[in-house]
């Protein structure tokens, strides 16, 4: 990796579309563009954006820009830029930046470059932020403050527009380096297949049909009717939330969510003795949902029972397996596999699913562990 001191940027604000368009012919140019975004979505199902951040050009002192996302109302020049099949997006723990460019702009950004996860890949250790992985690397300290601010008010103030700034000006050089790394270490193609899952539309924007998955408790309801009442009550609530542009909790909270998969009220009277809704939902959503408890079909993803089994030392045998392994790579075994999805291979295997691998062990990922971890899985449940 090579040394770098510090840098000091002197940002470029960009609020007009006349240089926007200028600075985006100019950032084409070049092989890499850092990114990073500065939204606010404390009481919004979608991020309401205030910030762009770039830097391009030469690792060692690259231009800095700061585009005004309030002032401007097209982005067209900078969608052309994302989508630039020869310049590379570098990004910091990417993931929340996905949702802001596909809502605001439309596209998602190619070929992405995650300076993250591309740290782990070289051993650098899991889930480093950014300021840790530029002191890792650099000796640098990059002061924090600013993290929580509404960064729809304008003006910015100085100590904002530093901290915006100080966010992306090491990404060119952590680019240079870490993908160079990965060069060495026959790694390319493994941060590729994770950049295009990061960039994948499904994750980003999930069907409703699937997002009772995520719902905290959901494991307490039983039975088929109980679960599919469940699986409709979040289908719905992700429609309401996306509609009315509001975070989930806003139109139902989780434990609403369970309890009326729970309890199925079939009457106004019924509903109101489920204290978990909050009142405000419960008199403006009441109909919708006794309709949505009353339609629900029977789920299909309650399967009969097998011997009753403790799954807990059969997923510590697994995490043992992927530390080994991880130790082998030289990466932190979070990157090959956490315990939710050892537990999803478990389940598959013991139900001799169609799919063993779940898909955050596709990949490269099925190669360095993931049909290993199949194997083991069907030893230990055949010596339950």
């Amino acid at each position: 990796m090579s040394i770098l001191g510090k840098l000091d940027p002197n940002p470029t604000w960009i609020a007009t579309e006349h240089d926007l368009a200028a600075a985006c012919a100019r950032w084409r140019t070049g092989e890499v563009v850092g990114l990073d975004t500065e939204f606010v979505r404390e009481r919004t199902y979608f991020p309401a954006l205030g910030l762009i951040q770039v830097a391009a050009g030469p690792p060692a002192a690259p231009e800095v820009a700061l585009i005004d996302a309030v002032a401007l109302d097209g982005l067209e020049p900078l969608a052309d830029l994302l989508t630039d099949s020869t310049v590379t997006k570098a990004v910091h723990a990417g993931g929340e930046d996905m949702m802001v460019f596909q809502h605001r702009l439309g596209v998602l950004p190619t070929p992405l470059f995650d300076t993250q996860i591309a740290a782990a890949m070289t051993g650098l250790g899991h889930a480093l932020g950014y300021s840790a992985l530029v002191e890792t690397l650099y000796g640098v300290h990059l002061p924090k403050g600013e993290q929580r601010t509404n960064w729809l008010r304008r003006p910015l103030s100085t100590e904002q527009i530093r901290y915006a700034a100080r966010d992306t000006v090491y990404l060119p050089a952590l680019f240079e380096g870490l993908s160079t790394e990965l060069e060495q270490r026959d790694r390319s193609c493994w941060i590729a297949e994770d950049a295009t899952r990061l960039a994948d539309l499904d994750r980003l924007m999930p069907a409703p049909e699937d997002t009772w998955r995520k719902v905290k408790g959901g494991g307490r309801v039983s039975g088929a009717q109980g679960q599919g009442v469940l699986e409709a009550l979040a289908a719905w609530r992700e429609r309401k939330a996306r509609s009315r542009d509001l975070p989930r909790g806003f139109v139902l909270p989780d434990a609403a969510l369970v309890a009326l998969a729970q309890r199925r009220p079939r009457s106004a009277v019924d509903l109101q003795s489920v204290g978990e809704i909050p009142d405000p939902a419960r008199r403006r959503y009441a109909r919708e949902l006794l309709q949505v408890v009353r339609e629900a079909p029977v789920s299909e993803h309650v399967h009969p029972p097998r011997p009753a089994y403790d799954p807990r030392p059969l997923v510590r045998k697994l995490q043992q397996a992927v530390a080994a392994r991880a130790e082998k790579l030289g990466v932190p075994s979070e990157l090959l596999a956490n315990r939710r999805t050892l537990e999803s291979i478990l389940r598959r295997v013991d139900r001799e699913a169609d799919e063993l691998l779940p898909a955050a062990l596709r990949g490269w990922r099925a190669e360095a562990v993931g049909e290993e971890l199949v194997t083991l899985a069907r030893e230990l449940l055949d010596g339950v």
